[in-house]
């Protein structure tokens, strides 16, 4: 008997694309650790299948990826990648362009179940989700998913929503459906300037919009926009950014504070890259830090950089030192 299986539904091939079947490939022969999957088609034969697992290193992150609209074709490579590294272990719940892959009736062109509300009752029914440290939505899963698992952890049906990476905001938007946003969740939303998620705005507007959602008790909540990010993140960029989101978050549900060094190596790589935007995060309830990046940050940071150790060293020689410079609280300094 093989050592990976997949539930019926999500075993049907014809709902794959090439990039998704290599990512499976990966967790079925790479990945010493349980995957897990649920299936909302088949209710009376719901199961959560496992593989036996290795001993992980505490310092691993469990993270699950919910695929309806997380970019499992697109971006497959970038989540191979996670899941080869010793840092993660990653399962992965649902698959994209399977039945249950479609709105719900209070949608435009939505449709009754199965769909993406009927798939997170199972994801919550099952627990699929319930090792995860992290967890990563994007498009439809963000607006629907997530919300709906946020929902149930504010009726009191479940515990705490582990911190989530929310590709294309999903769950900042003016949806049918009213969002229950915990002030206590711990969200990393990263947005694009050509997303067609922003519609008509600006991006001052775009930005402007998607954090009035984020609710003012709420401090563990940061925002990536970047510029030229179409809906699903180019390779390059996502590959340069998740992992470090994923650590921020980590960081923010551990110990409550924000996580400036994920946020300063968060900053280089896109300046670095040649990408530009905003970074926003909650410092506390209803006060937000607001950092614009572009390429041309590297050459100013450089000069500034070189400019305070010249300082340093003069006032070293001086010997006139008086102890290392303090900021505020939760703020970068770069």
């Amino acid at each position: 008997m093989p050592a990976f299986h997949l539930s019926p539904l999500v075993g049907h091939r014809d709902w794959v694309s090439s990039a998704e079947q290599r990512l499976f490939a990966l967790l079925k022969n790479g990945q010493p650790s349980p995957v897990s999957f649920s299936s909302p088609m088949c209710a009376s034969r719901r199961q959560e299948v496992k593989v036996k697992a290795k001993p992980m290193a505490s310092s691993t992150i469990t993270v699950a990826i919910v695929a309806p609209g997380a970019g499992t074709g697109i971006n497959g490579a970038v989540y191979s990648e996670l899941a080869r590294s010793p840092s993660f272990k990653v399962d992965v719940i649902g698959r994209s362009r399977a039945p249950y892959d479609v709105y719900p009736p209070c949608w435009p062109q939505g449709a009754p179940a199965p769909n993406l509300q009927s798939f997170a009752e199972e994801v919550l029914e099952t627990g699929a989700h319930r090792d995860a440290q992290a967890l990563v939505f994007g498009s439809r899963g963000g607006q629907v998913v997530l919300p709906h698992m946020w929902q149930a952890e504010a009726q009191g049906l479940i515990p705490p929503v582990p911190p989530a990476v929310v590709i294309n905001g999903g769950c900042a938007m003016n949806l049918p459906t009213p969002v229950f946003w915990p002030d206590s969740a711990v969200t990393f939303l990263l947005i694009g300037g050509n997303d067609n998620f922003r519609g008509s705005l600006t991006m001052e507007e775009y930005v402007a919009e998607t954090r009035s959602y984020v609710p003012p008790g709420n401090q563990t909540t940061a925002i990536l926009s970047v510029n030229d990010m179409t809906h699903m993140p180019q390779q390059s960029l996502f590959r340069g950014v998740l992992r470090l989101m994923l650590k921020a978050l980590i960081s923010w549900k551990a110990d409550g504070k924000v996580p400036l060094e994920r946020l300063r190596q968060i900053l280089a790589f896109l300046r670095q890259d040649g990408w530009s935007g905003k970074l926003l995060y909650t410092t506390a309830p209803s006060e937000w830090e607001d950092i614009p990046f572009s390429p041309r940050d590297r050459e100013k940071y450089q000069a500034q950089a070189g400019h305070e150790r010249e300082e340093r060293l003069l006032v070293a020689s001086q010997k006139s030192l008086k102890g290392p410079k303090t900021h505020p609280r939760g703020c970068l300094t770069v």
